[in-house]
C-alpha cells in the first residue's frame, strides 16, 4: 500500500501493517500518524481503513484513503 510505502521505519510498518489488520478484522479505522523518511522531513496523515465485504457480509480485502494533512497540522 502507500502507506507502507511511506514506512521507512521499522516502527512505522508495523503501525501501517497493524492498521491493515484491524481494517481486514472488520474494523473502519480512522487515525492520524506521521509517517517518512528520518533523514528527511516526515509527514502528517490522516487516515482511513475500511473493510471490503462481498454481498454476504465477508471480508473480501479492505480501502485505504490517506491525506497529507502536514501543514494543517504545522
Amino acid at each position: 500500500s502507500m502507506l507502507e510505502a511511506l514506512a521507512h521505519l521499522p516502527e512505522d510498518l508495523e503501525n501501517a501493517v497493524g492498521l491493515w489488520g484491524r481494517a481486514l478484522a472488520g474494523e473502519n479505522v480512522s487515525v492520524t500518524m506521521e509517517f517518512g523518511d528520518p533523514g528527511r522531513e516526515r509527514r502528517v496523515f490522516d487516515l482511513r481503513f475500511s473493510p471490503i465485504r462481498d454481498a454476504e457480509g465477508r471480508i473480501i480485502g479492505a480501502g485505504e484513503i490517506a491525506r497529507d494533512v502536514t501543514e494543517r497540522v504545522r
